[in-house]
């Protein structure tokens, strides 16, 4: 008589095979004193973690100690997903730096056939999207959560393949999820007025004046013409009602903006954002 084969998770540990077993070995796993507080307790999330981990090819214990739940989203640290690019097959090399005068930290991830990917994230980008203020890590400890925005941004830019849309801990747990009544959607289709109208007839006027201007320009016409550029954006996070707009007032800015002029619209960012924060 032949009895069925278990296919195992490695260190002879047997693999469910029905969904039964399953449930048992979760419950199982929630109880123990060594699961992570936020799953202790919890079967139900346990099990959740398990499929996607064995999905990724994790075992049962590298996904409960590797993935979380945020916003109700199944998340894994930089740390995870790092482990989870290099035992990758087309996996060459991963640079990672820090200046720390600039406070910039830049990833480059080199894939087989592929051009390296290199992405980097300041200071000033967490300061930019509010970071420094929900995470007080980001004073004291820049080059490590730094480095883990830019890791995260270069893993899965090169390696979607293998990160299979997962969400990283060090983004998602910055997120801000606001629940929206049936009213607030309705009352958020109608035109909006504010910053956004002033921002399209802005933009608007931007465009025309772009399309009317002669080919040559001297340096003072130029120089007028950026410091009415930065007047103009200045004025839109001035009318920002929330954070989040004025930050992606001020994000949108560095598309358009350059030296002196830049410089002058991030200090009126930090100044207005403090406003806000008042």
């Amino acid at each position: 008589m032949k009895t069925a084969k278990k296919v195992s998770l490695g260190y002879g540990l047997p693999k469910p095979q029905n969904f039964s077993e399953l449930v048992q070995l979760s419950k199982v796993v929630a109880a123990a004193a060594t699961t992570p507080k936020d799953l202790r307790g919890n079967w139900e999330s346990c099990m959740t973690i398990i499929m996607q981990g064995a999905e990724l090819g994790f075992g049962v214990m590298q996904s409960i100690q590797s993935f979380g739940i945020i916003h109700g989203k199944p998340v894994l640290t930089s740390d995870a997903i790092l482990a989870l690019v290099v035992s990758h097959p087309d996996f060459v090399d991963i640079i990672e730096e820090y200046d720390p005068q600039k406070k910039v930290a830049t990833c480059s991830v080199k894939r087989k056939g592929r051009k390296t990917v290199t992405r980097t994230f300041s200071l000033f980008d967490a300061q930019l999207a509010g970071l420094d203020s929900k995470n007080d890590l980001y004073k004291k400890y820049p080059q490590r959560l730094l480095g883990a925005r830019a890791r995260a941004f270069a893993l899965r830019d090169c390696f979607p393949d293998a990160i299979k849309g997962v969400g990283i801990m060090e983004e998602v747990e910055t997120w801000d999820v606001v629940e929206q009544s049936p009213e607030a959607e309705t009352k958020a289709e109608k035109p909006e007025k504010g910053v956004s109208a002033l921002k399209e007839r802005l933009q608007e006027e931007v465009a025309q004046n772009e399309e009317t201007e002669p080919v040559t320009q001297d340096a003072a016409q130029e120089e007028e013409e950026d410091m009415a550029l930065a007047s103009y954006w200045i004025n839109l996070m001035q009318e920002a009602e929330t954070a989040r707009e004025l930050f992606e007032i001020a994000a949108e800015s560095n598309n358009y903006l350059v030296d002196e002029e830049l410089e002058k619209a991030k200090a009126a960012y930090h100044d207005f954002s403090a406003r806000l924060a008042a």
